[in-house]
């Protein structure tokens, strides 16, 4: 009969007479035992000289060593003693199996003699060249079979199988009682040295959810010192919420450290087990830099369609453009024939001049959605109007649609607001429609693409819905997966629908993808269906609406600090119409005046040679805060982190060009009207 052992090999169960029963074999035995005994691990290095050393009193071998079955094809040196030549293999070195000691040691369950290693396998020869010219293996065994064996070496050929078998087969039972303890404390002994030096962080509690136990990696997570960790409550470190159940799948949390950072981390709870006073363990894992290469993702996914869009967007734009060419030059004429007299091109002239306004404003709203579109992400929520995304997403994939299909558009009126980062909204619709572009082949017909934006009791409804080739089951249940793409190579980065998926879950909402659009009975096409949930009385109460103009707005003095000639003279001129004006094109030309003057509003263009509008506003508020507190920021341009970072800082409002001129008047109003004392505050 035959035992599998979980070494992997089949061994027969054959048992091994312990020792001889001789008195010198007695007492031997009891001495190995004794030292067995003193020694909490016997394969450590020290350890196991001192048990070679016991057995050698008794037997004149060379060097003993204790090798495991690592696998089916390998053996693990676990152990083996110091001696005068040369080592033939260090601790843990890992051998492989020789068929004929594997026959005759793990399978037969007897001893393998070698009496000239020189004439040997080559791992017999390493032995030889070390200096010992014979061994032999005597097999350890537990009730399962043979585990591992003994090797005892000699100097002298022949040596091994004259040595006293008996006591060699009595010490190597004797040996293998303590093998499995020795192991399991090794494995311990791993473990904590992994955790104490892993980068995930351990936090373990009790029955009462008070931590009692933390490792390095959880103090530099929390920021605070191993002492500091041991009696909180693990609700209070993992952020106000009780821990996972165990077994659960990891989830994210965010945690607030003692110098309030805030750091996004993974949780991983376990049961505790074998241990009476811990209740649960949890993992943390550091997710700053998982989190920032999402970012990155998200943001190459956008810039990727913007390349996509970018034909489209530009024909969007000409045509206003064209317009406002052609219609200059109309304008000239009509001008000039109101200066002949001619009354009609009088009456000509107003017209023109609100389809001028109305194209520039095309190109405005245009080049807005662009940047809004653009922006990197993970700000915080804010109201966004569902009305105004569709329309912003409409302007950027426009063109692209109507080269395969008719837009159907239907857009509620009154439809709430919802809470999303800005400009994350128009993203997601924006993957959805060049989606539906994308599944229409070109010469399918006239196909239709429909945006669809309603009310559902909490929540906001918007569905893109196509009369394309449908998405099949295999496809509908990968879709979301980040890179999975069905599109040609060099059309698609496979990051869309994952990334729109993260947008509107992290929105609180949900996405899904239903095969069949229900536009033509004659196309199966494809629909997808966003959830999200409105935006409450709270939320809602927190958007300030600007208040309007004065009917006779309060005469305020007025900085004007702008670089761009032009653009000077209209706001000196459109300002000065209303407010004492004072300009400067330059930022230090604007730190000399304000040391000397105080002005009820600052303009200042944030972006300027020389020293910007950043560098003005912090120089001026070292010495005034008050003066900074009445800065209002003008750009053109995008920002990027740093810049996002010190506005948010500061608090200064900020006027996005193109703006209009009531957009502005209102703004000095706004600033203008505070007394000193709370504009410092």
């Amino acid at each position: 009969p035959t035992d599998v052992h979980p070494f992997g090999a089949a061994q027969p169960a054959v048992l091994v007479s312990p020792i001889d029963d001789s008195p010198a074999g007695d007492e031997a035995l009891v001495e190995l035992e004794r030292a067995l005994e003193r020694r909490e691990n016997i394969l450590g290095p020290e350890a196991w000289d001192e048990i070679v050393r016991t057995m050698q009193r008794h037997v004149p071998f060379a060097r003993a060593a204790v090798t495991l079955r690592d696998g089916p094809s390998h053996y693990r040196l676990y152990a083996i003693s110091r001696g005068p030549g040369y080592d033939f293999a260090p601790f843990q070195q890992r051998l492989p199996v020789l068929p004929h000691t594997d026959e005759i040691v793990y399978r037969r369950g007897e001893p393998y003699f070698c009496d000239d290693t020189r004439e040997g396998s080559l791992v017999e020869q390493m032995i030889a060249f070390a200096g010992y010219h014979s061994y032999t293996l005597v097999p350890m065994r537990d009730e399962r079979g043979v585990f591992g064996d003994v090797l005892f070496a000699f100097d002298a050929l022949g040596a091994a199988r004259a040595a006293p078998m008996d006591r060699l087969l009595g010490f190597t039972a004797a040996i293998a009682r303590v093998i499995p303890r020795a192991l399991d404390q090794l494995h311990v002994h791993r473990l904590a040295h992994i955790l104490e030096h892993a980068e995930e962080a351990l936090l373990a509690w009790d029955g009462e959810g008070t931590v009692i136990e933390a490792n390095p990696a959880a103090e530099r997570l929390f920021g605070r010192a191993r002492e500091e960790l041991l009696g909180r409550a693990v609700e209070e470190l993992l952020g106000g919420g009780p821990p996972e159940q165990a077994g659960a799948a990891s989830r994210r949390r965010t945690l607030t450290r003692p110098d309030g950072s805030r750091v996004v981390v993974s949780t991983t709870v376990a049961r505790g087990e074998g241990d009476p006073l811990v209740a649960g363990h949890a993992f943390l894992r550091d997710l700053r830099d998982v989190v920032l290469a999402e970012e990155r993702l998200v943001q190459a996914d956008r810039l990727a369609t913007l390349g996509m869009l970018a034909a489209g967007v530009a024909h969007e734009i000409n045509n206003p453009a064209a317009f406002l060419l052609l219609g200059l030059d109309l304008l000239r004429r009509r001008v000039g024939a109101a200066s002949a007299g001619d009354e009609l091109a009088v009456a000509d002239i107003e017209g023109l001049l609100g389809e001028l306004r109305e194209s520039t404003q095309r190109i405005v709203t245009i080049a807005r959605d662009l940047r809004h579109f653009a922006t990197p992400g993970g700000g915080s929520p804010v109201v966004v109007d569902v009305a105004s995304a569709v329309d912003s997403a409409l302007s950027l994939a426009r063109a692209q649609i109507l080269e395969r299909a008719d837009l159907e558009v239907d857009v509620a009126r009154d439809l709430p607001p919802v809470l999303v980062e800005e400009g994350r909204l128009s993203q997601v619709l924006v993957n959805l429609l060049i989606n539906a572009v994308q599944s229409i082949p070109k010469g399918l017909g006239r196909a239709v693409v429909r945006v669809q934006a309603r009310a559902s009791g909490s929540l906001v409804v918007v569905e893109v819905a196509d009369t394309g080739v449908g998405l099949a089951p295999e496809v509908i249940e990968r879709m979301w997966n980040p890179f999975f793409t069905t599109k040609a190579q060099g059309h698609g980065t496979g990051l869309g629908l994952s990334i729109s998926r993260g947008i509107v879950e992290k929105a609180g909402g949900s996405i899904r993808a239903i095969n069949g659009s229900g536009l033509r009975p004659e196309a199966v096409g494809a629909r997808f269906v966003v959830e999200l949930p409105a935006a409450g009385a709270a939320h809602l109460a927190t958007v300030s609406s600007a208040p309007p103009p004065a009917s006779r707005p309060v005469r305020r003095t007025v900085l004007i600090v702008e670089d761009e000639p032009s653009l000077a003279r209209a706001l000196v001129e459109q300002v000065g119409a209303v407010h004492d004006v004072t300009l400067v094109a330059r930022g230090d030309d604007a730190v000399r005046i304000l040391v000397s003057r105080r002005f009820d509003v600052v303009l200042c263009d944030l972006r300027m040679p020389g020293l910007s509008g950043e560098a003005v506003y912090q120089r001026v508020a070292v010495r005034d805060p008050d003066q900074a507190s009445r800065f209002v920021f003008m750009t053109g341009v995008g920002f990027g982190e740093e810049t996002e970072r010190f506005l948010a800082a500061a608090g200064v409002p900020l006027l996005e060009k193109p703006f209009e001129v009531v957009e502005l008047l209102r703004m000095i109003a706004k600033i203008g009207v505070r007394p000193p004392d709370v504009a410092a505050g």
